[in-house]
């Protein structure tokens, strides 16, 4: 439930839309554990009458090393590579992925590679400019997010919210730990000291030093990656889905 945009007007009417037409409902799905308190707590629904699914992504291997990626999507190799898979909107709040950027661009172990596009891209151009941020590279849309990722070592969210977003479970997947905001949805993809870090919105310092801390320790950066494949095969994949689909349908049918 995505009203965090809307006016105060706007929210008031979603929310008796989804109250009326909810009483016609057996049981509510959500695909995160965020979404099922918001709706909760503005009394859609109960929680007995809730269940959370997360969305799924079916599992893929890059077999191509990363020395090769970063050959073909033309990535330094000696860098150690931020990456964002990002639209360029409000929410996503790029800006903070800037501020970050800039404090770490007097040292030059890092890049911080922004994929995507999006109606604020002008504005975030402009401050790359103004702030001389020769660390971050702007691919723009890309169709091979993938190859992106395995070519990349720490995944950053700087969102201002969301509802279960697909790169950091597509990070998770290639076993990529990520840094993040603690956000409804960023942290139930990343777990705090387990598959990466979690910072608060607006403490960007510490989002600073937890990107050293994975640049410059090997056995942290190895057990945040071992640990995200393992977190993403305990929660995000199909056959998990696919089995607490048919316990719901198996208890309905009963």
């Amino acid at each position: 439930m995505h009203i965090a945009q809307y006016n105060h007007l706007k929210k008031k009417l979603y929310i008796y839309y989804e109250q009326f037409f909810s009483r016609y409902t057996d049981l509510f799905i959500n695909v995160s554990r965020g979404e099922q308190e918001n709706c909760i707590k503005s009394g859609i629904f109960s929680p007995q009458k809730a269940e959370v699914i997360y969305n799924v992504i079916p599992e893929t291997i890059n077999e191509k090393t990363t020395i090769s990626l970063r050959g073909e999507l033309n990535l330094p190799l000696d860098k150690f590579i931020i990456l964002s898979i990002v639209r360029f909107s409000y929410a996503k709040n790029i800006e903070a992925t800037l501020a970050i950027a800039e404090l770490l661009k007097f040292d030059d172990r890092f890049l911080f590679v922004l994929v995507g596009d999006g109606e604020t891209r002008e504005e975030i151009e402009n401050e790359i400019k103004k702030k001389e941020l020769n660390n971050v590279l702007l691919t723009g849309f890309k169709n091979n997010p993938l190859d992106y990722i395995a070519a990349s070592n720490v995944y950053l969210s700087t969102s201002r919210w969301e509802g279960l977003p697909y790169s950091l479970i597509e990070a998770s997947m290639m076993g990529l730990p990520s840094v993040a905001t603690n956000v409804v949805g960023n942290n139930e993809v990343v777990k705090h000291d387990f598959n990466g870090k979690l910072f608060n919105p607006g403490d960007l310092q510490t989002a600073v030093n937890n990107i050293n801390e994975l640049c410059t320790d090997n056995n942290l950066f190895e057990f945040y990656s071992k640990n995200a494949t393992t977190f993403y095969k305990d929660n995000f994949s199909v056959n998990k889905m696919i089995m607490q689909m048919q316990n719901i349908y198996s208890a309905f049918a009963h």
